[in-house]
């Protein structure tokens, strides 16, 4: 499986109810929305993780600036995540961020399987793959009302860094789909310049 590439949606669509299957087995509750009890960083362990690796922060957070120029103004947002689901950033429309808010997508939340089941993000880091995830395909009530999208972050190894996620109203599911695709540009321009950056300050 590559995970640079957009798997057909009948593969995806394996993938997404393997999840499910997993999320039964970690005990995650489909009728949950928000869970109280979820992990969360503080603010000092969320600071240590997003300078944990640094290079890799800065030139994600900078470029999903960039994108977020092609989609902003109609109800998304985009989420940036380590590679064990931790939120590091999110950028969006202020209804977006607050409705997001209220089922503890923000900054220091972690979005694992175990944690919430089949999101995108979740999913992304969990197989190493770009997904799509539709409010029908979500596996607890949290997503329903979203359609959301993720792309993984690798280093020049091949590891996941994290992972960029777009969310945005099921009814606008449209314009979801087609923002994984530039998305997927994204996470080859970033894993380009952190590899050169590594390359130029090699001895």
């Amino acid at each position: 499986m590559n995970p640079h590439k957009i798997l057909p949606h009948h593969v995806l669509k394996k993938e997404i109810l393997k999840s499910h299957e997993r999320s039964r087995r970690y005990g995650i509750d489909p009728n949950c929305v928000v869970d109280p009890h979820q992990v969360r960083l503080t603010p000092q362990e969320l600071k240590a993780h997003q300078n944990g690796n640094r290079v890799f922060f800065d030139i994600a957070v900078r470029q999903m600036k960039d994108l977020y120029k092609i989609i902003s103004g109609d109800g998304f947002a985009m989420v940036l995540a380590d590679h064990e689901g931790y939120i590091l950033h999110l950028i969006g429309d202020a209804a977006a961020l607050d409705r997001l808010s209220k089922v503890n997508c923000a900054p220091g939340f972690r979005w694992s399987e175990r944690d919430v089941g089949t999101p995108s993000i979740a999913l992304s880091i969990a197989r190493k793959i770009p997904v799509q995830i539709t409010e029908t395909e979500s596996f607890c009530r949290r997503g329903r009302g979203y359609t959301n999208s993720a792309a993984p972050i690798f280093d020049s190894e091949d590891r996941v860094l994290g992972t960029v996620a777009t969310t945005t109203n099921a009814i606008r599911s449209y314009r979801s789909y087609t923002a994984l695709y530039p998305q997927g540009r994204f996470t080859v321009e970033a894993e380009n310049k952190i590899s050169n950056l590594r390359t130029d300050k090699a001895p």
